[in-house]
C-alpha cells in the first residue's frame, strides 16, 4: 500500500455516521470531503428520526444482550463525543422526558419477560464505565412497573415499565453539526453529489463518479457512510453482504409549536406499534408501524419512496399516527395542533434480516453486527446499525484510517 503525506480521503454521505468521521478525521489534522446527494448536511434520516440514545431495551429477542451492550456502549459515548467538539452548545439540543416501555397486549415479549431484560439492561449500564456520561442532563429513573391504568388504556396494554432512556432532539443536533462541519478548515463539503459509481484501480485508488456531465472525483481512501446506497456501492467493488438485509422506509410526524400536554414519552413494545417522543416544550415525535412503513425492499439499492407521496396522503398518514396512539395514549387526545408546525417525513432503516420486527424470530431484533468493515486497507464500510452509535463507529474508522496511514510510511 503507497498513500501520499496529504492522503485524499473521501467520505461518502453527509448524514451523523459521515459527518462524524469527517470531525473526528479532522480533530487528529487529517482533511477529508464528505459527498453528500442533499442539498445540504445532515437532512435525510440523520434529521428525521426520533434522536432516541438507545440503551437496549427495545431489542428483547436479542437473549444474548449483545445487542444491549452495543447500544450501552454507543449512547454512552454519544454526549462525551459532541461535546468535545460542539462545547456547551450541546446543551442546547434539548432531551425529552424519560421512556415509558408499554407493553402491549399483543407483543411479543410478555410482561414478566420484558421486565426482566430491563432490568439486565439497566445492570449493563449501571455497570458501564461512562454510564455517568448518558446525556448529564436527563434525569435517571430505575427501571420501574408503573400504574399502566395511569396514563395507559388497560385494555391494549398489559403493563409498562419507567426507563432512564431518552431522545435528544435530532434536529437541533444536525443544525449544530452542520455548522461545524461547514466552517471547518479541514471539512470539505460537496452536497448535491450523488455518488453513483465507485472503481478501484490496479494502484489502489478509487474513482468515485456521480450525475452524468460531473467530474470523476480520485481519493486513496473511502468511506462508504452512505446508508440507502452503502450495499449497491461496495457490490461495484465485489463485496457480498454478509447475511440477507431489508431497506425499509419509515414515516414520522414530527411537530413543533403545539401545546405542552401531560403524556409521556412512550414505546410500545414488542412488535409492529409505534412511539410517542415529548421533548417538553411543545415538540413531539409521533410514529406508528406498519402504517407508517411506506417501503420495503431487499434490493441492494431501494426507492426514494417518499417521492410519490402526496400531501393529502402524508395528512392521512398524520391521522392514523394520531389515532393509533391515542387509542393507547389517552392523553394524547388533548394535543392542539391548530397552531402548531406539523412535518410528516421519513427515511431509510437498514438492518440484516428478511423478515420484519412483528416476526419473532427475525434478526431485525438485534443491531450487534453493525460497525466498521475495511477492505483493501483503504476502504472503510460503515454500517451504523441506530443513530446512537454513529460517534463510536466514527472513532473506530478514523483509528483504522490511522493505522493505515502509519503503516504507509
Amino acid at each position: 500500500m503507497t498513500l501520499t503525506d496529504s492522503p485524499r480521503i473521501g467520505i461518502i454521505g453527509g448524514g451523523i455516521q459521515g459527518c462524524t468521521i469527517a470531525m473526528e478525521l479532522a480533530r487528529h489534522g487529517i482533511a477529508s470531503e464528505i459527498l453528500e446527494q442533499s442539498l445540504t448536511l445532515m437532512d435525510r434520516a440523520s434529521r428525521w428520526n426520533e434522536g432516541k440514545l438507545h440503551l437496549g431495551f427495545v431489542y428483547a429477542r436479542d437473549e444474548s444482550m449483545a445487542t444491549a451492550r452495543a447500544m450501552v456502549e454507543g449512547s454512552c459515548a454519544f454526549f462525551p463525543f459532541f461535546h468535545q467538539f460542539l462545547g456547551d452548545s450541546i446543551h442546547s439540543v434539548g432531551h425529552s422526558s424519560s421512556f415509558d416501555y408499554v407493553v402491549h397486549r399483543d407483543s411479543l415479549v410478555p410482561p414478566a419477560e420484558m421486565f426482566d431484560y430491563l432490568r439486565h439492561c439497566e445492570a449493563l449500564l449501571i455497570n458501564h464505565a461512562s454510564s455517568a456520561d448518558y446525556w448529564p442532563a436527563a434525569k435517571r429513573p430505575r427501571i420501574t412497573p408503573i400504574d399502566h391504568a395511569t396514563h395507559y388504556n388497560p385494555e391494549l396494554v398489559a403493563a409498562a415499565f419507567r426507563t432512564p432512556e431518552i431522545s435528544i432532539n435530532p434536529h437541533r443536533l444536525a443544525e449544530l453539526v452542520r455548522t461545524y462541519a461547514l466552517s471547518h478548515p479541514l471539512i470539505h463539503v460537496s452536497t448535491n453529489t450523488e455518488v453513483r459509481t465507485i472503481s478501484r484501480s490496479p494502484g489502489g485508488t478509487f474513482t468515485v463518479e456521480g450525475k452524468e456531465h460531473t467530474p470523476a472525483r480520485h481519493y486513496d481512501l473511502v468511506v462508504n457512510a452512505s446508508w440507502e446506497s452503502r450495499l449497491a456501492l461496495d457490490h461495484q467493488l465485489g463485496l457480498t453482504p454478509p447475511y440477507r438485509w431489508l431497506h425499509r422506509y419509515k414515516m414520522a410526524c414530527q411537530i413543533r409549536g403545539a401545546n405542552v400536554i401531560d403524556a409521556p414519552s412512550a414505546t410500545i413494545a414488542l412488535g409492529a406499534f409505534g412511539d410517542l417522543v415529548n421533548f417538553g416544550d411543545g415538540s413531539y415525535y409521533l410514529s406508528w408501524y406498519p402504517d407508517g412503513k411506506i417501503d420495503e425492499s431487499s434490493d441492494l439499492k431501494p426507492r426514494e419512496a417518499e417521492l410519490s407521496l402526496t400531501p393529502a396522503a402524508k395528512a392521512t398518514l398524520q391521522s392514523q399516527f394520531l389515532h393509533e396512539l391515542t387509542q393507547l395514549i389517552p392523553s394524547l387526545a388533548q394535543l392542539d395542533l391548530r397552531h402548531a408546525q406539523s412535518i410528516v417525513r421519513g427515511g431509510h432503516i437498514f438492518a440484516w434480516g428478511d423478515k420484519d420486527v412483528d416476526h419473532y424470530n427475525t434478526q431485525l431484533h438485534e443491531r450487534a453486527s453493525t460497525g466498521v468493515t475495511t477492505h483493501f486497507d483503504t476502504y472503510h464500510t460503515v454500517n451504523t446499525g441506530k443513530y446512537c452509535s454513529a460517534p463510536l463507529n466514527a472513532r473506530e474508522t478514523c483509528h483504522r484510517i490511522l493505522e493505515s496511514l502509519q503503516l504507509a510510511h
